[in-house]
């Protein structure tokens, strides 16, 4: 909620709406997405991620191909600095116990910057909750001008400091190509962690 609140007061997008798969009824068209680059990529080795990378762009024979935005650590945000500042979204502006579980979407608008709209079902008018009755604190204003994103890893994914062993000896072995070797080797390992 956080996140798409954020987009919406920051951007030019002036609406956006989160919508809940119903229970038992989650098939969608990503599952044919999974499915085909699943079958595409059954017969191939893949060593690194730029590998799956390609792979994924190239399991769609026919246009448009999938397209991929390969992300580096640094492009991911940690969006808590906004969440902390909701004190209370589980009550509406009647102070009406709001149940998530139950909710079928949720929507942000631009033009309601304070407000976000909860809906029990895909149709009707929804209740609203009012971000700044929930503030933590009721000096605090909500505005995206006063939130700076910071990345969310200060510093380099760890892996298990053994995976590591284990992966530079499948190069060491030739299971692995040798020439991968270097993608393994400057992984960060975990030196905290022995399992």
């Amino acid at each position: 909620m956080a996140m798409l609140w954020y987009i919406v007061q920051s951007t030019c997008i002036d609406e956006k709406e989160h919508n809940f798969f119903v229970r038992g009824h989650s098939e969608n068209e990503s599952d044919s997405v999974h499915s085909r680059i699943s079958r595409e990529s059954k017969d191939l080795s893949i060593y690194t991620t730029g590998q799956w990378a390609a792979t994924i762009r190239n399991a769609k024979h026919s246009l448009p191909k999938y397209q991929v935005t390969e992300m580096a650590q640094e492009d991911f945000l940690d969006f808590c600095k906004i969440a902390d500042k909701f004190k209370n979204v589980r009550l509406d502006g009647n102070k009406e116990k709001v149940n998530w579980l139950h909710l079928k979407r949720y929507a942000v608008k631009k033009e309601t910057v304070n407000e976000i709209r909860v809906f029990t079902g895909y149709k009707g008018q929804g209740r609203t909750i009012h971000l700044t009755h929930n503030l933590k604190k009721s000096s605090q204003e909500l505005s995206h001008h006063t939130i700076n994103l910071e990345q969310a890893y200060s510093a380099p994914l760890a892996v298990n400091r053994l995976k590591i062993t284990d992966l530079i000896s499948l190069c060491a072995s030739r299971i692995i190509p040798p020439a991968h070797r270097s993608f393994y080797e400057g992984l960060q390992a975990d030196v905290d962690s022995d399992d």
